[in-house]
């Protein structure tokens, strides 16, 4: 339910009183620890150079964070480097020879805190001996690209399962060749999760013969690593091993590879202090740091197998930036709607709306609906943007092709980037209204270049995008009138799989305008924000994190059977460049026509 105006104002100083008193809560025992001091008005006053009963703004608790970072940083490093130099100390006077079993891993502790810790399984509360303890999946869930590999799997995917919920941009791979695949089948499923699946066992020695003596098809690191192209300047960002003593051998592999591992979750089996004490060493010598350690009490007498997790400084210190933005992260927690819906939108159109007015509060209550699909907002269809809005008081207008109706403001008109304008100037519109939606399955996106370069400003819109096209593809249904086709006798035709304008498309005229993507609702519609309603103190995720967890490319609609369809397609991007009408269907030509999409595909 939309509340009123003044309630929502309220609500989002509310919302900033509170994002500053997180703040001041979630750093002080940092600045404690950076300071060597727990004197409350001390770091107050060093950290943001006011005395402890003035206020703190949003703006100024961010900086002093920013500010007190290194010496955060350094401290910590500081604290590291000096336990490894007495735990090394400590270890050259011990003979691992003579170390007794229940003692073989008590020279490996912890030597560094993350800040960031969870246990990682299907569940918020995991257990058993599939979820391991990781540090900063916030880190790995804001990763543009990003690789995951299991070594050792027996069936037990739910680690995997539960990196894809956190991370579903992240190509997972996991191995394990001890699976006889004849007698029991994979779960389904697993590459739509981007897992994918490798038969075999990952070892450390290439020579053929030594090959040939296992039991179950194996690859040395080196082979598995070119097999996947994963070498040079590959980063492996999470490695996963439990492999039943294989760590021993595999790790230092990996270690002396070329590619970088940003953290490790590993099991290590045996008592054999000197093996145990070889493996760290290799380990450390790679510049992995142990933050977790864990005796399996499920198996191995609870003291003859050890999880273990570690990670590079570099990782760490992306971990401890992450754990100490300030920002107020709404708009990170509003794309967990993505896939609602309703209450009476198609998708979670009306929940996005709630929470943008709820934290931008209203002018005017106003908005512009154009692609109204239905007679009223009552009488079927797929679910207006604005239906929940109307019945919370909000007014505005309706345009449609074809429907009428006084009551609900609703107006047919066939809409184009020359008419536009003239509409909306028709029927009052404001300039600054609260919400435009525009969905019309067609040559949105020049209607919506027409509304912009009227001098309308609209605080909010959405564009229905065509999730058909991959991201890098900035194609369009072109215009007719840009065609010359005639306004008068034009009746519009639903061109199928290739209705609308792609994501890239929608961004250029959007940023060229000052809009920021804020939100993008399933595969329905995306939402932008203008800039200057855009707070310093919001973080606000890069265009291409609202779709590492959207599959774009799957046919959606029926497909094309005619390159007749390439009449009305261009590249927006070139578009806008050239100017030219022939370059752009051509360069649209050119990536569609032999692109293997569904869409395309036999054109």
């Amino acid at each position: 339910m939309v509340v009123n105006h003044v309630k929502r104002i309220r609500t989002a100083r509310r919302s900033r009183r509170v994002g500053i008193f997180a703040c001041t809560i979630a750093t002080l025992p940092l600045f404690f620890f950076a300071l060597g001091t727990t004197d409350l008005r001390e770091t107050a006053q060093v950290y943001t150079g006011k005395s402890a009963n003035e206020p703190m703004t949003a703006t100024a608790c961010s900086q002093a964070v920013d500010d007190a970072f290194p010496r955060i940083w350094n401290r910590k490093k500081n604290t590291h480097a000096q336990y490894v130099r007495g735990r090394n100390a400590k270890n050259s006077k011990i003979n691992f020879t003579n170390v007794a079993a229940k003692k073989a891993y008590d020279y490996f502790e912890p030597e560094w805190t993350c800040e960031d810790e969870v246990r990682l399984g299907l569940d918020v509360v995991s257990s058993g001996d599939g979820p391991k303890f990781v540090c900063g999946s916030d880190v790995l869930a804001s990763t543009k690209e990003c690789i995951v590999y299991s070594i050792g799997s027996n069936y037990d995917f739910s680690f995997e399962y539960a990196v894809n919920k956190i991370a579903p941009q992240c190509e997972i791979h996991t191995f394990d060749g001890t699976l006889n695949l004849t007698k029991r089948a994979l779960p389904e499923g697993l590459k739509e999760k981007n897992i994918y699946f490798h038969n075999w066992n990952v070892v450390s020695d290439c020579r053929s013969e030594e090959l040939a003596k296992l039991n179950s098809p194996s690859r040395c690191v080196f082979d598995s690593l070119q097999k996947l192209n994963h070498h040079e300047s590959t980063t492996i960002t999470w490695l996963k091993i439990d492999c039943e003593g294989c760590e021993f051998t595999v790790i230092p592999k990996f270690a002396e590879s070329s590619v970088k591992i940003d953290q490790i979750m590993i099991e290590v089996h045996g008592t054999n202090a000197l093996r145990i004490e070889s493996l760290f060493s290799s380990l450390h010598n790679a510049g992995m740091m142990i933050f977790h350690k864990e005796r399996n009490h499920w198996g191995c007498d609870g003291y003859m197998c050890v999880e273990y997790t570690l990670i590079t400084e570099e990782y760490a210190q992306k971990v401890l930036q992450t754990f100490l933005n300030t920002k107020d992260r709404w708009i990170f927690d509003l794309h967990k709607l993505s896939t609602s819906k309703g209450p009476k939108s198609q998708g979670a159109q009306d929940q996005y709306f709630e929470h943008i007015f709820a934290k931008i509060g209203t002018t005017n209550r106003y908005f512009v609906e154009f692609g109204f699909n239905q007679p009223s907002y009552t009488s079927g269809g797929s679910g207006a943007n604005t239906w929940n809005l109307y019945d919370s008081g909000w007014r505005g207008l309706l345009l449609d092709g074809t429907r009428e109706n006084a009551e609900i403001n609703l107006h047919a008109h066939y809409l184009f980037e020359k008419n536009i304008g003239s509409i909306l100037d028709t029927y009052n519109v404001p300039k600054e209204l609260d919400l435009l939606s525009c969905d019309m399955d067609s040559h949105d996106i020049f209607v919506l270049r027409g509304i912009l370069n009227a001098g309308y400003r609209p605080r909010v819109f959405t564009t229905e995008y065509n999730s058909n096209y991959p991201l890098e593809y900035a194609i369009t249904l072109i215009d007719p009138t840009i065609l010359g086709v005639d306004v008068s006798t034009y009746d519009f035709t639903f061109k199928g799989c290739s209705w609308g304008a792609s994501a890239s498309a929608f961004r250029l005229i959007a940023e060229k305008f000052g809009y920021t993507l804020i939100g993008r609702v399933s595969f329905l519609d995306l939402v932008w924000l203008r800039n200057d309603l855009i707070e310093d103190n919001w973080d606000v995720p890069p265009f291409e994190w609202f779709f590492r967890d959207a599959p774009l490319g799957k046919l959606h609609h029926f497909k094309q059977t005619s390159n007749e369809i390439f009449d009305y397609l261009v590249d927006f991007n070139v578009l806008e460049k050239t100017g030219s009408v022939q370059e752009a269907k051509e360069a649209a030509g050119a990536k569609l026509g032999n692109s293997g999409l569904a869409c395309f595909n036999g054109l």
